[in-house]
């Protein structure tokens, strides 16, 4: 019995096929040893692929007669792997990237030798693309896409697909040297286009409503970053985000979640941002009046009510319990007199909100220049219907 080939070199990274034959009847039955320890390998042929220099040994075959249930072993083949190259200086390591309809340079880290390389030769998952001696030889679906370096090895490919993705391996013979050879991966993106935000319709009280916002890209997306106010947006006790990141959901919406939110979606070759403005209602809260706390006889007196509210809240003002016909922010008299003594009473509204809150200012005379302040009492009025939503 036999074991080919014998005593042979490789460089790592390369596949390798032995044969084992003997002459037996019934056929005999094979197994594999690495110095005299039995692989689990069976068989006739052993075949390793893109092996390193610790499979280099001595290697045999175990032939059985199950008949005779004798035993033969071969004589060993001794097998070198060189750690020359695979994907570390033939190659650099992958994966590499490219974009749809973009290209790609596969760079080797070999300088131009001084005698052309004898050849070099390039395979896409296992099936050849590209083989240069004297002539080259180009796989049809790789024609007029591919450029061939002759001087380092290097491969540039262009017009990228879907189809492009997987194993690339370059093996070159140098002349008078051992075969050099490498490997690396290629993974091929769509570009990324038309982030979106988009969230569901909805009218949003704060404290009350619930939402969510979704961003969304054509192409693969393989990282989302949520950004509001131009800061990072981190979940809170009502924020939380899905498993991908693409979405965030406020439950229930805070005053504070007003405000522009954005995406920035990314892969490897692109990235897309979109926006959106988050718009909760709320209020109207801390109300206020403002005006002289004291005005003399014949005085302009102008008071100015406020209120925090979104959407702006819509003002009424009494004047001693009894409706003064005044709807605006201002409440303004002309010529002051004993008559206008009294506690003013602004009342805001938000009409989307139904809520509704009240303050109460004291105006006295004075024969003295006025002392300006802010409101003296502020009443809580009752908050009112919620709008249904």
């Amino acid at each position: 019995m036999k074991v080919t080939p014998l005593d042979v070199l490789y460089g790592s990274g390369s596949d390798l096929t032995l044969s084992c034959s003997a002459e037996s009847s019934p056929l005999a039955q094979f197994q594999w040893a690495l110095n005299r320890t039995l692989l689990s390998n069976i068989g006739p042929e052993l075949w390793l692929e893109n092996i390193h220099a610790n499979q280099s040994g001595s290697y045999s075959c175990w032939a059985h007669n199950t008949r005779t249930l004798r035993y033969q072993i071969s004589e060993f083949s001794d097998i070198t792997v060189l750690g020359l190259c695979a994907g570390q200086s033939v190659l650099p390591p992958g994966p590499l990237t490219g974009a749809i309809g973009g290209r790609v340079k596969f760079t080797t880290t070999l300088s131009p030798p001084a005698k052309p390389f004898v050849s070099v030769s390039w395979t896409f998952n296992r099936v050849n693309i590209i083989t240069s001696t004297t002539v080259n030889i180009t796989n049809a679906d790789h024609k007029d896409r591919i450029s061939l370096d002759r001087t380092t090895g290097s491969l540039e490919l262009w017009n990228l697909g879907l189809r492009d993705q997987g194993e690339y391996r370059v093996s070159i013979i140098p002349d008078g040297a051992l075969e050099l050879q490498g490997a690396t991966t290629l993974d091929v993106y769509v570009l990324l286009s038309a982030a979106t935000i988009t969230s569901p319709p909805a009218t949003l009280i704060a404290g009350i409503s619930s939402t969510n916002l979704t961003c969304e890209a054509a192409g693969n997306i393989s990282s989302t970053q949520w950004i509001k106010d131009g800061l990072p947006l981190s979940p809170s006790n009502n924020i939380t985000f899905s498993a991908d990141n693409r979405t965030v959901y406020l439950s229930p919406v805070q005053v504070i979640d007003n405000g522009e939110y954005e995406c920035l979606v990314s892969n490897r070759v692109s990235n897309w941002t979109a926006s959106h403005n988050l718009t909760v209602n709320f209020g109207p809260q801390n109300i206020s009046i403002d005006g002289p706390s004291a005005a003399s006889t014949g005085r302009r007196v102008t008071l100015s009510c406020s209120a925090d509210s979104i959407p702006p809240a819509t003002f009424t003002w009494m004047f001693n319990r009894t409706e003064t016909g005044v709807n605006n922010t201002l409440y303004v008299i002309e010529r002051m007199e004993a008559l206008h003594i009294g506690n003013y009473t602004c009342t805001a509204t938000n009409n989307i909100t139904g809520l509704k809150d009240s303050v109460v200012y004291k105006l006295r005379a004075s024969s003295a220049a006025p002392i300006w302040s802010f409101a003296l009492m502020v009443t809580s009025v009752l908050a009112v219907e919620l709008l249904q939503l």
